[in-house]
């Protein structure tokens, strides 16, 4: 009787271990903007959580991330859920980690991918969805970037640059050789900067970066200011500014565009974000909106635009006229809603 006891015991045991356990899972939140929330974008950083049901795993850094890089699901983006991230940019995860209080995201260059998201405003969104996203998943104050684990081209892409804040674009968390420490600053007059050899000609459209009014230099990075159908047709060609459409009263997923507007009329598309500095004329005709009042420019002079650059807490979007020695006659600001 024991013996059959015994036998009857192991052949239980044998079928539950042989029994496939369901497969575990986990809850991971990742932040998006949502335009009913948040219409217009009027906070670029605001961003609001979803909750994701994903496979169990102990990297819920990179779980998290890999989820928000795919962009909102139909039924999130159904609920006013958007975002840069899409389809597009779903595999672009290429690493993540975490050192003392300081998350690490090593992503494949998306620059070309969503260019827009270099913008101002779009670089806040981008930033903010990224960084509350990574920050509750590892539970760390800070998180740094790189593109291919270079972290240098991923600030470049948002016209940060190397500063203090991003520990100078140090590589070596990433993977990479470490960085070269900055060199001890000496006291030294100021170097005139460097003019960018251009191919810039006639009217163009850009961001203002910076200007040196002593030195008579203006630093630019250029863009493309569309409005009306063409910007229509530019964002129906391009899935990453699809959430820029409404169509009959809802969203565009592609094909024809009847009865489709582009929010607030304009696109800017900046395809290749690169810093020029050009030199002004003595002459330069400078003209700003007069803000609070809106919405036409009227003239000032190069030391009141200098302290308006300095001010702005985001890059002035203008019209320049380039002559054909490469120096700058014109500057006027674009009014954007």
């Amino acid at each position: 009787m024991k013996l059959l006891r015994s036998l009857a015991t192991a052949s239980v045991l044998l079928l539950t271990a042989c029994t496939p356990v369901a497969d575990q899972t986990m809850v991971v939140t990742v932040y998006f903007d949502n335009e009913v929330l948040n219409p217009g974008a009027a906070d670029c950083g605001r961003v609001y959580g979803v909750h994701r049901t994903v496979p169990a795993s102990a990297d819920v850094l990179g779980a998290s991330v890999r989820e928000l890089l795919a962009g909102p699901t139909a039924e999130e983006s159904a609920q006013g859920y958007r975002s840069w991230f899409s389809a597009a940019t779903a595999d672009a995860l290429l690493g993540t980690s975490t050192v003392g209080d300081t998350s690490y995201v090593d992503l494949a260059d998306v620059s070309s991918t969503i260019p827009n998201a270099s913008t101002s405003c779009g670089s806040a969104a981008l930033l903010a969805q990224l960084g509350t996203t990574a920050q509750q998943a590892a539970m760390t104050p800070r998180v740094l970037y790189a593109f291919d684990g270079q972290p240098g081209p991923f600030w470049a892409w948002l016209q940060v640059g190397c500063t203090a804040d991003n520990d100078h674009c140090d590589p070596a968390p990433f993977g990479g050789p470490p960085a070269t420490p900055p060199a001890t600053p000496t006291v030294a007059p100021s170097p005139t900067p460097t003019v960018t050899a251009t191919d810039l000609q006639g009217v163009n459209e850009a961001f203002v970066t910076a200007f040196d009014d002593a030195a008579a230099l203006l630093s630019v990075d250029v863009v493309r200011f569309l409005s009306g159908q063409e910007a229509l047709d530019h964002a129906a060609g391009h899935p990453v500014y699809w959430d820029r459409l409404v169509c009959n009263g809802g969203g565009y997923e592609g094909g024809d565009t009847t009865g489709c507007s582009i929010d607030n009329d304009y696109l800017i598309v900046n395809d290749n974000p690169r810093v020029r500095t050009l030199p002004v004329t003595p002459d330069v005709d400078i003209r700003l909106i007069p803000w609070p009042e809106c919405c036409e420019v009227e003239p000032t002079t190069r030391a009141a635009f200098a302290e308006r650059v300095l001010e702005q807490e985001h890059p002035l979007l203008v019209s320049l006229d380039v002559a054909p020695d490469g120096s700058v006659t014109q500057v006027w600001e674009i009014y954007t809603p």
